[in-house]
């Protein structure tokens, strides 16, 4: 199936029906499932004697994110959104505008 990914999603699906499916179908036991598998392969940094004492790394949802992300499909309207942040901070750091 062909697709255009961005860095936190997809932008577009030749099916986004079948898209949405597999997005739906991504249950925690799958994720624990993956973690699981890459960790017993990928060496950790616990002692010995932490492992032995059951210290292990562990899926944790206390982060969540939440953003909009907005895509551009021109530069200019891209700088449009940059020029709003900028008037909002006292310095902007991708300008070097400030105040």
């Amino acid at each position: 199936m062909a697709f255009e990914v961005l860095d936190n999603g997809v932008l577009s699906s030749a099916d986004p029906a079948r898209m949405q499916r597999l997005a739906d179908n991504q249950t925690a036991a799958r994720i624990d499932a993956l973690l699981c598998k890459w960790l017993a392969r990928l060496p950790d940094s616990f002692a010995t004697a932490d492992r032995a004492a059951g210290i292990r790394y562990d899926v944790s949802v206390l982060q969540a994110e939440f953003a909009l992300t907005q895509v551009f499909d021109r530069p200019v309207q891209g700088g449009c959104c940059s020029r709003r942040s900028c008037a909002r901070t006292s310095t902007c750091a991708g300008c070097g505008r400030g105040d």
